[in-house]
């Protein structure tokens, strides 16, 4: 263990040169308070990378539920091959419709990009089918993201598309010229069937007015990629108001437009999946060895890593003033051309018997709307290699007095949500090793 260099000294070397004594009597109380501050960067830590089994991707709680849906199948040779797919439901508009004698012009599937979640390179083609749900999904219940859905006929299909984020895009009026156009926000547009589409309008009335009804004859859609990229997609299925289905039909001359939205009532959710065959991170899960010198960090229900901090004991008798865990990232050799953003906030929750639980030290900062300063975790990537803070100090507190395990996981913060990854330095890195460093008052 290292003892500070105490402030007394210094300002005591400053004392000879002035003749006031009351400096120098000054000085003595600030060196003796000094003497009883300490700090510690000798914590033998070990970690692993592990699998995570699923996370949660619908709840109930509309608060809680997700914004940014993620869809696709990328291939990343350092986390392996993630295949991610929408189930979701859809419900009639806040109108029931009318259908008699309509004939039927087109039925679109509606989805708005959302920026935020899109992930590595989404300048390529994409190719997503539409799969009608053959089973219900249950609203009342949280689904997580090993949960699969099985699916009846495919409903429209999207071959090729490249995903643009930014630009709004212009469409023909139904029923109007050609110049009668009009603009929408950014969006992926799916024609279905016809078949589908006169299944909706052949529906009887009263299942427009029943939602268990609807979802008897409608269980829902599901979005499943047919090509393998560098990225994932990623649409707003619940702030969004254009989201939904639109069926475009007209009655001798009169063009009517009905929309059956996402809405707060309905269940959606994303599977994931996640094969390790032939990557980087396959020889490095549940490898403590290995995991001394690489960590593996990814989003989604992807690999993350535990961490075991023992001999905290002595801790106990102290006042812990900051405990900083750091990490380093490291760059590989397959990641000097790749297009995949490192995490940008983790977070840690400690590891129990039953599963995992936030530790205070994200609780408080998450509570105040200042995770930044008051548990860090974010990327610090002006400096090069980039590097992760961590504040541990309330955590490492109750460690000490033997009220948590000795064990925390770090996970991405909004992980259903976000796709990034990092690899980092582990304790027994030959250049950066995961260090944890321990400012400490001895009482």
């Amino acid at each position: 263990m290292k003892q500070l260099l105490t402030a007394g000294s210094i300002i005591l070397a400053l004392a000879l040169f002035s003749c006031s004594k009351s400096t120098i009597v000054g000085s003595d109380l600030l060196d003796q308070d000094q003497v009883n501050l300490g700090f510690s960067d000798t914590f033998t830590l070990s970690g692993y990378t592990v699998v995570n089994d699923s996370v949660r991707t619908y709840d109930p709680d509309f608060a809680e539920q997700l914004i940014g849906y993620l869809v696709g199948q990328m291939d990343d040779p350092v986390f392996g091959q993630t295949t991610a797919k929408i189930n979701a439901e859809f419900r009639p508009g806040t109108e029931d419709p009318d259908f008699e004698n309509a004939v039927l012009d087109s039925v679109v599937l509606v989805l708005p990009y959302y920026n935020i979640s899109k992930y590595g390179d989404t300048l390529e083609f994409y190719g997503l089918d539409v799969f009608m749900l053959d089973e219900r999904m249950d609203r009342s219940e949280n689904i997580f993201s090993n949960r699969e859905f099985q699916v009846a006929e495919m409903i429209g299909s999207v071959p090729q598309f490249v995903p643009n984020y930014s630009d709004s895009i212009t469409i023909q009026a139904h029923g109007g010229g050609a110049d009668d156009t009009f603009d929408l926000p950014p969006q992926l547009r799916i024609t279905l069937s016809e078949s589908f589409g006169n299944e909706l309008l052949n529906l009887p009335v009263e299942t427009y007015e029943d939602d268990s009804l609807f979802l008897d004859a409608i269980p829902g859609i599901q979005l499943s990629p047919n090509t393998i990229n560098e990225g994932l997609n990623a649409f707003n299925l619940r702030t969004n108001s254009n989201a939904g289905i639109f069926v475009y039909y007209h009655v001798d001359d009169e063009y009517d437009i009905y929309q059956m939205p996402f809405t707060s009532l309905a269940a959606r959710m994303v599977n994931f999946e996640h094969d390790y065959t032939g990557s980087v991170v396959e020889d490095f899960l549940n490898d403590p060895e290995k995991g001394d010198s690489l960590l593996f960090l990814q989003g989604m229900s992807g690999a993350t890593f535990e961490l075991e901090i023992p001999n905290t004991e002595f801790l106990k008798d102290k006042v812990i003033n900051r405990a900083e865990l750091e990490f380093t990232a490291v760059t590989l050799p397959e990641d000097i051309m790749s297009p995949y953003e490192p995490v940008i906030q983790m977070i840690a929750s400690e590891v129990t018997d039953t599963g995992l639980v936030i530790i205070q030290d994200v609780v408080f900062g998450l509570e105040r709307g200042d995770l930044d300063i008051l548990f860090g975790g974010r990327i610090e990537d002006d400096t090069e290699p980039a590097k992760y803070r961590l504040n541990l100090s309330a955590h490492l507190r109750r460690m000490s007095l033997g009220e948590v395990s000795d064990k925390i996981q770090i996970t991405v913060l909004a992980r259903p949500e976000l796709a990034n990854r990092v690899v980092l330095a582990g304790p027994g890195h030959s250049v950066s090793p995961a260090i944890l460093k321990v400012n400490f008052t001895n009482l």
